[in-house]
């Protein structure tokens, strides 16, 4: 954690092996959402919809105590599964962080 923002990186394939993982990394913030956090996506190069609804559900749960939770470094494929299903439109519980926003961050 770094100036009250919590950056978790994946790398590699975030799936239905991995996604219990990002759920147990994420769950102790859930307790008290104060700070936001970044989920950085720019070291991952799969995910399966295992993963996105692993993201979906915490930045839901995220949202709803008042917290938030961002992505940032999508690209290639992953980028164009979060375009292509929608959880980044406007009212959803993620928000995109583009690269000189994660580095305004970190």
């Amino acid at each position: 954690m770094q100036d009250g923002l919590l950056t978790v990186s994946v790398i590699g394939e975030l799936d239905q092996s991995t996604a219990p993982d990002l759920r147990d990394v994420l769950a102790p913030s859930l307790a008290e959402p104060t700070d936001p956090i970044l989920v950085d996506l720019s070291g991952c190069d799969f995910i399966d919809s295992t993963g996105l609804t692993a993201i979906l559900d915490t930045a839901r749960q995220f949202r709803d105590s008042g917290g938030q939770l961002s992505v940032g470094g999508l690209h290639g494929e992953v980028a164009y599964l979060f375009e292509l299903t929608g959880l980044l439109l406007p009212g959803s519980a993620l928000r995109r962080v583009n690269r000189s926003e994660m580095g305004a961050m970190s």
